[in-house]
């Protein structure tokens, strides 16, 4: 098979063809991964996430933008924002997360839903504009180790 077609300007397959990436199996999770990632789970299931819905901040292209906030695991409260149609019933819901560069305001960076759509938009703990917290690196490179052990 030829090689592995992609816009990037650097070469993220590594000179693998697109064959030799999908025999590349993946590797044993470490001990205790199930454990734990079920454990967050059950944990973020027992949230009562008393959702805020603040103000209006924007409305465009059809929606309603507004900030919003709630609880997550630990008790800590997050942000984000909640996109609403301007008008008529909400058909379809969307749950819009975003990468290690956080997100600053609502939808500038992503398509809003479908017409008809709702969405969440959340800012994960100490990234982006509403999450932001003391001791939470707020930086790509240090977040993503913050609290791995």
């Amino acid at each position: 098979m030829s090689a592995f077609v992609h816009g990037f300007p650097f070469d993220p397959a590594y000179g693998r063809t697109l064959d030799e990436l999908l025999a590349i199996a993946a590797p044993a999770p470490p001990d205790g991964f199930d454990t734990f990632w079920r454990d967050r789970y059950e944990a973020a299931l027992r949230v009562g996430t008393a959702p805020a819905v603040g103000p209006q901040e924007d409305a465009r292209d059809g929606f309603r933008i507004f900030g919003v906030s709630f609880t997550s695991v630990g008790g800590l409260r997050l942000g984000g924002w909640l996109v609403l149609p301007a008008e008529g019933p909400v058909r379809y819901g969307f749950v819009i997360g975003h990468g290690y560069g956080g997100r600053q305001e609502a939808g500038r960076d992503v398509p809003l839903p479908l017409p008809g759509g709702a969405a969440i938009l959340p800012c994960v703990r100490g990234m982006g504009a509403r999450s932001r917290r003391p001791g939470i690196p707020g930086d790509a490179d240090r977040h993503v180790l913050h609290g791995v052990e």
